[in-house]
């Protein structure tokens, strides 16, 4: 077991076991007990910017139910975070633009998308310097699963996985972007 294992299994015990104290999760990020994400509230700190947000931001203003034109690619690179999208793959953005979301990590090559609404969708990928990238609308009612792939010797592997779901009733989406490797 490396050093950088050793302190996160150290910090994952801290956690569950309740400690009253903050440790570090060997990559420099701050892992914080209970009693401090009690104290800092609900969801604990403010993010910080789009990659590794492990906590979203539950206060975010929803996207609005009405129906827009996709952003274009000069709108989206002025577009903020989204704040309210968990994210746990550093390398990996989520931009919003009124009801829009465009999910892009670097270092990939394809996108998949596995299930759900393809209404609206629309990916980029081994072309695009940028990496792989999909833009789509998130409405009440929608599912999804995507898969980030890249390409490993002879064959694709799945890098990042990204679920989006809006159920009736929920107040906006719930975005997942989850780091497999």
């Amino acid at each position: 077991m490396s050093r950088s294992d050793l302190i996160k299994a150290v910090a994952l015990a801290c956690l569950l076991a309740g400690c009253n104290e903050a440790r570090a999760d060997g990559l420099g990020k701050k892992v914080y007990a209970p009693a401090e994400l009690e104290a800092l509230g609900r969801d604990g700190p403010a993010p910080e910017s789009s990659s590794q947000r492990f906590l979203p931001d539950r206060a975010a203003k929803p996207p609005p139910a009405e129906k827009s034109a996709a952003p274009s690619r000069s709108e989206w690179e002025k577009a903020p975070d989204a704040t309210e999208a968990r994210i746990t793959d550093p390398q990996c953005t989520v931009k919003r633009l009124r009801e829009w979301y465009r999910v892009q990590c670097p270092r990939d090559s394809y996108v998949s998308l596995v299930g759900g609404a393809r209404e609206d969708v629309t990916v980029g990928g081994r072309e695009d310097a940028a990496g792989a990238w999909m833009v789509f609308p998130a409405r009440v009612g929608d599912v999804r699963a995507v898969e980030f792939l890249h390409l490993w010797k002879w064959s694709l592997e799945a890098d990042a996985l990204l679920t989006e779901q809006w159920l009736p009733g929920d107040p906006g989406p719930s975005i997942t972007l989850t780091g497999i490797r």
